[in-house]
């Protein structure tokens, strides 16, 4: 998911010698980085407004990289959701149906279970409310892993389960089971002499638009990009030679 920004420049310019023409690309070019910089930062200002306790890697997704800047010979930019995670599902993949409606794409858990066969293909997984989770809301990564290693579903085959008595006495005291039948289908947890949901499937939800993404972005381009052109345009002319 990406905001484009470009700027038509031919209005402002009437008037301009052809010497003066010539620091146009560097004006439009300083323009639309400094449009693009507001853009990147009204954008993650929303996110907290938006979602509940969103992680560092969500209040951070919205990136502006310098392979995406302007220059005089590419003059437009781009302002992007990151799209690469070294653990879980990128910001790209889960927040898109939070941008566009719809339904969302698979968690890396889900893929693992349904590779499994535990997971059907019309069903995804939501938290349940008695799960443990760290002060994001979320379900920490090492919970997942044991879970994934219990219901012999992690991509590693060497961190799925044994029955080796060290992990017999892991499992007697916390131990997760896949329940299929009643009201909360899904992977259940053992504590001690808890017993609660951990994961419920349920059929694939529909979101409905959470984050305006590209409202957002291009209200900023519109009300910012002909105010930087004029300032950079500016200070071209003054400081030519």
């Amino acid at each position: 998911m990406q905001i484009s920004i470009k700027h038509d420049v031919n209005q402002a310019i009437k008037g301009l010698s052809r010497l003066q023409r010539q620091q146009v690309p560097f004006a439009t070019s300083v323009a639309i980085n400094k449009t693009a910089v507001k853009v990147k930062q009204r954008l993650t200002r929303t996110i907290p407004q938006v979602f509940d306790r969103p992680n560092r890697m969500t209040r951070k997704s919205v990136k502006f990289p310098r392979k995406y800047w302007s220059t005089k010979r590419k003059l437009y930019a781009k302002v992007v959701l990151q799209d690469f995670a070294s653990k879980g599902s990128a910001p790209a993949d889960y927040l898109h149906a939070q941008i566009h409606g719809g339904t969302r794409s698979d968690k890396r858990s889900e893929r693992a279970l349904r590779y499994a066969g535990i997971l059907y293909p019309d069903e995804q997984t939501v938290m349940s409310k008695y799960a443990k989770r760290n002060k994001f809301g979320n379900i920490t990564a090492g919970q997942y892993t044991r879970m994934l290693s219990q219901m012999y579903a992690s991509a590693d085959p060497m961190q799925n389960k044994t029955d080796s008595t060290r992990s017999k006495k892991s499992r007697k005291q916390d131990a997760f089971f896949l329940r299929r039948s009643g009201s909360a289908r899904g992977i259940w947890r053992r504590r001690g002499k808890q017993i609660a949901p951990f994961l419920v499937f349920v059929k694939r939800p529909r979101y409905q638009r959470r984050f305006q993404f590209y409202k957002i972005g291009n209200s900023v381009i519109k009300r910012n990009i002909d105010q930087e052109f004029a300032k950079a345009l500016r200070y071209a002319l003054n400081t030519m030679r």
